[in-house]
């Protein structure tokens, strides 16, 4: 776990803008620094006369080319990224992936839903949330559905989001967990 300044050309929003709008406009502004975590980084193979190929498994919200610059100021010779090729962002893996060509093929076979997820699959990796039949209605409504009428699959936090399913296992949506005079959760992103 370490801390990291994101990058000026990068997504995040400040006062409604965009830093890389900002970098874009010849602006830098102070950045704070996030919390990521770096579970592994191993060297794939050298290319002479002065480049690597490595692969990282880290947290979201780690920015690779800040951390090929933070390796290269460790080593004192600097270094930066020349390429970039995200291999796994949560369930989903390069490996699995397929291409436009293979979906055409796969679609002129009549066969192209062997190319879908389900949307459980696709969100595997939220915790979820199964509602008791009590609460199934105020849950359609989007109502607060509290921590009593609901069985998590893990111990979850304020500001978590998981995957919430009705009593009949039906997915409904992401939900935010939230505590504000006992745990309850609120619609984030309805999938109905």
């Amino acid at each position: 776990e370490q801390k990291q300044i994101p990058p000026m050309y990068s997504a995040i929003k400040v006062n409604g803008k965009k830093l890389y709008e900002l970098a874009r406009e010849g602006k830098e502004i102070e950045r704070k620094a996030r919390t990521i975590t770096i579970f592994a980084i191993n060297i794939v193979r050298f290319l002479p006369p002065d480049r690597f190929e490595i692969d990282v498994d880290c947290s979201k919200g780690t920015y690779i080319r800040t951390l090929c610059s933070d390796i290269g100021k460790a080593l004192s010779c600097g270094a930066h990224m020349a390429e970039l090729t995200r291999t796994r962002t949560g369930s989903f893996a390069l490996e699995d992936a397929i291409t436009l060509g293979e979906l055409q093929t796969m679609a002129d076979e009549g066969r192209q839903e062997e190319a879908f997820l389900s949307m459980e699959a696709a969100l595997s990796d939220f915790p979820k949330i199964i509602v008791s039949p009590k609460s199934t209605k105020m849950l359609y409504n989007g109502g607060r559905v509290y921590a009593k009428f609901y069985e998590a699959e893990k111990e979850l936090t304020a500001g978590d989001i998981a995957a919430v399913f009705d009593s009949e296992h039906h997915l409904v949506g992401l939900y935010e967990v939230r505590d504000e005079e006992g745990f309850y959760i609120k619609p984030f992103k309805m999938l109905i």
